[in-house]
């Protein structure tokens, strides 16, 4: 499921929002989450903002769902529950 990225008003991660996301959809009955896509600003964020929103999730997840997230380059990366990562072209 690809969830956005929260923004504060002064144009930051809204960390306590991004959680509540995640928790959202994982309660929800997802099978998964992809953060950082286009849907979520990922293109237009820094490194240092897609390295935190990524964090943000991953450690809200817990690894009930796998969890992908875009990298610089246009590919992304799949968490696959406990942790495990892997890169994808």
């Amino acid at each position: 499921m690809p969830i956005i990225t929260p923004f504060d008003e002064k144009i930051r991660v809204d960390e306590q929002m991004m959680r509540q996301l995640v928790d959202f959809h994982i309660n929800a009955g997802v099978q998964g989450l992809f953060v950082l896509g286009s849907t979520s600003q990922g293109p237009a964020m820094t490194i240092e903002e897609r390295k935190q929103t990524a964090a943000i999730a991953l450690d809200q997840a817990k690894s009930p769902v796998p969890v992908d997230h875009s990298r610089p380059d246009g590919g992304c990366w799949y968490h696959g529950g406990a942790g495990r990562a892997r890169r994808r072209a």
